[in-house]
């Protein structure tokens, strides 16, 4: 099936006052939903996100920060646009080796105390479908946008001929999905999943888009970063995140073949 990606800015801050604040005192959801949305439909699908959430990330006393950050995921696709990458996480290229192992535990957003004692993460890379990864801080995506490109630039010419692990684990299709947007309309589009070599990554602007995209909005706006696969999978038209801060390069496309007029 692959992976829909998703890149989700978020701010050591935002971590605290929308998830880590509410986990301790549940009396903070109904104020911190409020700030989220007015829409009432999305302000009941996000209190149902919170209590599904924290009524199921705790065992034994300890708290599975994995749930955590799927949860971070969705709260940031209120506060910030977020990406849409078929295929392509940075866990797949810090897998690889082709990117630096900068994804740290969800308890880095957290200062020393008995909460932080009690979180767990003992997977911090989307390794399969329906999974969240750890955070990167703000000054790790602030070196990936500077730097991610002549890094894999460098693999590139270093290793020409090496396979890209995680892509090889999956077969090349060609799909269709649609896309149904607020207006009503629908659009029709294609995906393939060509990617075998590091030099594959460079081949056209389309590839890395999602990645660069929110990685440079991390930079302008100070952000960490969280990756989540399958909150939105366009195939099926399933969103488990906001769709109007949606930004992926099938939705470009068809804003520059409906141009709005003003």
């Amino acid at each position: 099936m692959g992976f829909d990606i998703t890149l989700h800015p978020i701010s050591v801050e935002e971590i605290r006052r929308f998830v880590f604040d509410p986990l301790v005192d549940r009396s903070l959801v109904e104020n911190r939903v409020c700030e989220l949305t007015k829409d009432e439909e999305k302000m009941d699908f996000i209190k149902e996100t919170y209590e599904f959430t924290f009524n199921n990330c705790m065992k034994n006393r300890k708290v599975d920060c994995s749930k955590l950050s799927e949860l971070a995921s969705k709260v940031s696709s209120f506060l910030h646009p977020y990406w849409y990458s078929r295929n392509l996480a940075l866990s797949f290229l810090i897998q690889d080796e082709i990117c630096k192992p900068v994804i740290r535990p969800l308890s880095v957003s957290i200062e020393n105390g008995d909460l932080k004692q009690r979180l767990i993460q003992p997977k911090l890379l989307i390794e399969k479908n329906y999974s969240s990864s750890g955070f990167i801080l703000p000054k790790d995506t602030l070196d990936l946008s500077n730097n991610l490109i002549n890094s894999i630039k460098s693999q590139a010419e270093i290793l020409k001929e090496k396979t890209l692990a995680f892509q090889n684990k999956n077969k090349s299709f060609l799909s269709y999905f649609n896309i149904q947007f607020s207006n009503g309309k629908t659009s029709t589009h294609h995906f393939e999943q060509p990617l075998k070599k590091i030099t594959d990554l460079l081949e056209d602007d389309e590839t890395l888009w999602g990645i660069r995209q929110a990685l440079a909005y991390c930079k302008t706006h100070n952000l960490g970063l969280i990756e989540s696969s399958d909150l939105v999978v366009p195939m099926s038209g399933d969103f488990s995140c906001n769709p109007d801060n949606l930004r992926a390069t099938f939705l470009q496309k068809n804003k520059d073949k409906n141009p709005v007029n003003n």
